[in-house]
């Protein structure tokens, strides 16, 4: 990881011309798909080379909305939980978040390619697409979320979360996020869940 680190930050000092710039984006396609291995399908990778400047960020930004989300539903000493509500959580923070601090095209792309691994989707594949895009855009259409400068992530971070926060009990409360089971948590819905049509 630190030898990604070193490239993203020494390759954009080469000389700038139309060859180098392919150059660039193929080592750090390259070094992305040895680092990523399994996370990182090959056009997650892609998409990063093309954004060197978001690597980092993407990196921070989907643990931060790992540790959230625990945090959230209060199951911070549990493995990750799948297909529940605190995963559901975890996609649309992790989506509003990385669309705030990316851009909200980026966010969409990357995060559709992290689902798309394999030929066909299925259940799991469609509720974290569906609360992607509902942290997507709940981003957008937030006024306060609009006014953030998306070049720094520790400014109005706590008021953010607090909002994120606020959003996703909201719409966990409601059914708007999708979970296809009740899990054990702080923000287990079994009245709503599963709610996945």
């Amino acid at each position: 990881m630190k030898l990604l680190a070193f490239l993203i930050l020494f390759l954009p000092t080469l000389s700038y011309s139309a060859s180098s710039h392919t150059l660039k984006n193929e080592v750090l396609y390259r070094l992305l798909q040895i680092v990523g291995k399994d996370k990182l399908t090959g056009q997650m990778s892609l998409l990063l080379a093309h954004h060197p400047n978001y690597i980092l960020k993407t990196k921070s930004i989907l643990e931060l909305s790992e540790d959230l989300s625990k945090k959230i539903c209060r199951v911070e000493d549990e493995p990750r939980h799948i297909d529940d509500e605190v995963d559901a959580i975890r996609h649309f923070i992790g989506a509003a978040l990385l669309s705030i601090y990316t851009n909200p095209h980026f966010a969409k792309d990357l995060l559709s390619a992290q689902e798309m691994r394999q030929v066909g989707l299925n259940p799991d594949n469609y509720m974290d697409l569906k609360n992607n895009e509902l942290g997507i855009a709940f981003s957008l259409n937030s006024f306060f979320i609009k006014e953030v400068n998306s070049n720094d992530m520790s400014e109005n971070s706590k008021v953010i979360y607090e909002i994120l926060k606020e959003e996703a009990l909201k719409r966990i409360e409601t059914g708007e996020l999708v979970a296809l089971k009740s899990g054990q948590s702080f923000c287990a819905n079994p009245l709503l869940y599963p709610n996945f049509e």
